[in-house]
Parts: structure tokens; C-alpha cells; sequence
């Protein structure tokens, strides 16, 4: 009867101390890096977005009465550069507002940071620039990440 007298009747039992339960949480999310399957889609997606971007171009033309400019198109290293031109300009709206292409958007995969973050518009510019460079489309042999992501500090991650 003394123990149960003694729990019964000290204070200490009944006493609540003030406990603060934190409801944060501070696991961060996990990145998956896309593979090159993923990576090879993103590719031929937006590559057929900017070849619709052109076709779209000479629609246009065509039916405004640009002939001539039509005709003056049609050199090979003119082409070459329009291509080049409409390429940079969709990645960088896309990518730049909207963190995410065409190709990205159908793949459900994303551009980030090497930390994780969403790039700034710098890291984009560089990002794009480097897709610029004739051989970028070779650093993909030995691994999913190209030149345009190593040279950026980018990555890109399944959603």
C-alpha cells in the first residue's frame, strides 16, 4: 500500500510538463534521374515541336505571298541556321518559364539544379548554349547525362 500511496499522492505524478511537438517535417524529396530512354524521347518530341515551329513558319509565308523568302530557305545552311535559331529560342521559353519542354512534359520529367532547385534563367541560358556545340549529342554514349546538363550544373528528373 506504500508504492500505491506514494504514486497516488505525489506531485511528480501529476504534473504535465509542457511538451512542443513539431509537426515539420524536414525529409527532402528524392530525384530520380531520367534515363536515356526518357532522355532519347525528350529529344525526338521537341525536335518534332521545333520541326512543326518551322513548317508552321513556311505556312505562314506561303500564304502572305513570301515566295521569295520561301525559296531563299530552301539553302541547306540556311535551314541549318533557322533550326538552330527556333531551337534555342523554344528552349529557353520553355525551359526558362516553364522549367520543362514538350518532350518533358509528355515523359512527366523535369529540368533542376545539381542541388535540386529550380534553375535560374542563367543556368538555362548555359544549358542551351551547350546544346549549340555540334558533338553534345556524343556525350550521351557513356552515361544519361549530357554536356548540356554537366556544363550547366542541371539535371534532369522524373517528376
Amino acid at each position: 500500500m506504500g508504492l500505491a500511496a506514494y504514486i497516488l499522492f505525489h506531485p511528480s505524478f501529476y504534473r504535465m510538463e509542457h511538451v512542443t511537438l513539431s509537426t515539420e517535417y524536414t525529409t527532402e524529396p528524392t530525384l530520380i534521374r531520367a534515363g536515356q530512354g526518357r532522355r532519347l524521347a525528350n529529344l525526338l518530341i521537341d525536335s518534332l515541336a521545333i520541326f512543326a515551329m518551322i513548317f508552321g513558319l513556311g505556312v505562314v509565308l506561303a500564304a502572305t505571298g513570301q515566295e521569295a523568302l520561301l525559296d531563299s530557305l530552301d539553302n541547306g545552311l540556311l535551314e541549318r541556321l533557322l533550326f538552330i535559331v527556333l531551337s534555342v529560342a523554344y528552349y529557353l521559353i520553355m525551359e526558362g518559364l516553364f522549367g520543362r519542354t514538350l518532350g518533358k512534359i509528355l515523359t512527366r520529367t523535369r529540368v533542376v539544379t545539381d542541388e535540386g532547385l529550380q534553375p535560374s534563367f542563367g543556368d538555362i541560358l548555359k544549358r542551351t548554349a551547350w546544346r549549340i556545340v555540334p558533338f553534345d549529342g556524343l556525350s550521351f554514349l557513356g552515361d544519361a547525362y549530357g554536356w548540356h546538363d554537366s556544363r550547366s550544373n542541371t539535371m534532369v528528373v522524373r517528376d
